[in-house]
């Protein structure tokens, strides 16, 4: 009778750990979160440079780069193809030109959702030129291109192009020459999904040089 109860208790407490273990792995199983990870201007072996991250850090957060190559004394024309891959439909992507250094320059950028602004970056203070405006001549949507540039037509005088189509002038007296290159700003966490979805945007430049 003894060994009848030892054998029933061995075999309660088997089964119990049995099942336990059984809950522990079924935990283990689930899926990874999505690795962090930021790629600032790389090649995407696509033929154009990408900016990619889904780090919390750089929630509300704009990045540049200038090309030195790309410097004139006298700005003529901006031109490249953008897009975004991935990310908030509202999250800017675009151009710098008259770029002097990191703390003055212009900007201007589009979303996904058809709209473009331009900015000036001066002594570190940014200033509107064009606040956040829908325009009929930009593709909206992820994954869609669109050609974007900006001409200075005279000293100060600058027009905005959408597609091969002017969109507007405006005037502005702080730079006139200078490097031009690429600009992307992350949107607030509120807008995000990171880190499951990252910001990815891409970038061609064809004047005043091609590139890459």
């Amino acid at each position: 009778m003894c060994f009848s109860k030892c054998n029933y208790w061995y075999f309660l407490v088997l089964a119990v750990c049995m099942l336990l273990m059984s809950c522990g792995s079924g935990s283990d199983s689930s899926s990874p979160s999505a690795s962090i990870q930021t790629n600032k201007w790389q090649l995407d072996g696509n033929g154009y440079v990408q900016l990619l991250t889904n780090d919390a850090q750089y929630y509300d957060y704009n990045f540049w780069n200038s090309y030195t190559q790309t410097n004139e004394t006298q700005m003529t024309t901006v031109t490249a193809t953008v897009k975004k891959q991935s990310g908030s439909l509202n999250g800017g992507y675009g151009i710098i030109f008259c770029y002097q250094d990191s703390n003055n320059f212009y900007r201007l950028l589009i979303d996904a959702d058809g709209h473009y602004s331009v900015v000036a970056r001066v002594g570190g203070i940014y200033s509107g030129i064009i606040p956040w405006t829908p325009s009929q001549h930009l593709n909206s949507g992820v994954g869609v291109e669109n050609m974007i540039g900006v001409s200075q037509l005279s000293s100060n005088n600058f027009s905005v192009n959408l597609n091969g189509t002017q969109e507007t002038l405006f005037n502005d007296g702080n730079f006139t020459g200078g490097r031009a290159g690429f600009s992307a700003s992350v949107n607030v966490q509120a807008a995000e999904n990171f880190p499951n979805t990252p910001e990815d945007m891409r970038f061609k430049l064809s004047s005043p040089l091609a590139y890459p």
